[in-house]
This record gives C-alpha cells, structure tokens and sequence, in this order.
C-alpha cells in the first residue's frame, strides 16, 4: 500500500517536471461588516514551462483579478519587475484601500493606505521571489501570490 501510494507521488512530480508545469494560486475572501468571513474563493492557473518562458520572453503581462458581486480588484503584470499596478473598480463608497505586501514566511514588508483607485507599488526594491498581496477595501478582501522577478 505505501510502496503503490509513494510510486503515484513520484510519478506525479515527475509528470509535473518533465512537462514544466507552473501553477500560480489566487485566494479571495469577503466579510461581513462585523468582520466574519463570508465567502472564500481559489483559482489556479496551470501553464508549461514552454509558455511561461514565452510569456517572459515577449513580455506578455498575466492580469489576475478577483471579482465579487459589486467590487473587482485587478493586479498586472505578474511576474513584475519594477511597478505593480493595481485596479479596484466596484463600489464607489469606498475610499480607503488597505495594502500589504507580506513575505513566504508572513513577515510584512510593505504597509500602506491607499485612497485612490488605481495606484502601483514600486517592487524595485524586493529582491526577487514570491511574495503576498492583500488588499482589504471595506468588507472586501483580495490577496494575490506575486513573483518579483530580478
């Protein structure tokens, strides 16, 4: 039984590796106005290698956005380089946007307050790798995986 369960997860991964498969994941929540979780969504997106690396190539940009019933946050490009631009469309009530950039580990790097609704980060000063962007704009609360790229 274990031998059969350990010989599916090395031919998993070895599937994974050889066709360069990369999946990046994207998690939303939304909350009530006490501050309960509602709702939690998940999407990830599976691409090859080959498609990553053309994508890097011509600069193509990957745009991520998290849509709720009346709010909408879009990040591009990503992977980034230099500056991220984030888009909130939705509900005009809200004029606050609260940004934070946290590390794999949970350490927080970047705090802000935003008050418009589009604005870019400067990722310039990240060394490169993976990183977390949350961005809570009243009940509503989006966080992206982002790579920095060198």
């Amino acid at each position: 039984m274990n031998k059969t369960i350990l010989t599916i997860t090395l031919g998993i991964v070895l599937m994974l590796s050889v066709f360069g498969l990369h999946a990046q994941t994207t998690v939303s929540y939304t909350y009530d106005a006490a501050g309960n979780r509602l709702t939690r969504s998940t999407e990830v997106r599976l691409r090859t290698a080959e498609a990553a690396k053309s994508a890097s190539e011509t600069d193509e940009e990957e745009i991520k956005t998290n849509t709720t019933q009346n709010f909408a946050v879009t990040v591009y490009p990503n992977p980034v380089r230099s500056l991220l631009t984030v888009q909130i469309t939705g509900n005009a009530d809200i004029t606050e946007h609260h940004v934070i950039l946290t590390e794999l580990n949970g350490r927080t790097i970047y705090q802000t307050v935003e008050t418009s609704n589009e604005f870019s980060l400067d990722m310039q000063r990240f060394s490169g790798g993976t990183y977390f962007l949350s961005i809570r704009s009243g009940n509503e609360k989006s966080q992206f995986t982002i790579i920095k790229e060198n």
